[in-house]
C-alpha cells in the first residue's frame, strides 16, 4: 500500500515514517509521497524514509497513493485537507481532531 502524508509538521509523522518505512512494521505499507513541497522538514523526512515524491500541492498525491494520512499540526485544516481525497475514494486517516468545530447547519459538506 502506497501512503501519502499531508501536514508534515506534526511529530506524529516522524513516527509514521519510522514505523512504516524504516522499521517496515506495516507489512507492505509504505509512505511514498509527501505533500507541501520541498523544504527542510519534508527533505529530512524523505531522506529518513526513502520517500521519492514530494509534491507542492497535496491534491497531486491522489495519482500517487492508495491512502492518505492528514496530520497537519493545526486541526482546523484537517477537514478541508481530507475532502479531496475522500471525494477521490481514497481511504483517509485524519489525525486528531477531524475538525475544530461542527459545520453550520445547511453548509455544504464538500469544497
Amino acid at each position: 500500500m502506497c501512503i501519502g502524508i499531508v501536514g508534515t509538521d506534526n511529530s506524529h509523522v516522524d513516527q509514521i515514517v519510522r514505523h512504516l518505512n524504516v522499521g517496515k512494521a506495516g507489512g507492505d505499507a509504505r509512505v511514498v509521497a509527501l505533500g507541501g513541497g520541498r523544504g527542510r522538514r519534508n527533505d529530512a523526512l524523505a531522506a529518513v524514509g526513502g520517500i521519492a515524491a514530494v509534491v507542492d500541492e497535496p491534491a497531486a498525491l491522489i495519482a500517487l497513493v492508495d491512502a492518505v494520512v492528514v496530520a497537519d499540526r493545526d486541526g482546523a485544516n484537517h477537514r478541508q485537507q481530507a475532502i479531496p481525497f475522500l471525494a477521490a475514494g481514497l481511504p483517509v486517516f485524519v489525525d486528531k481532531p477531524l475538525a475544530r468545530r461542527a459545520p453550520r447547519p445547511g453548509a455544504p459538506t464538500t469544497r
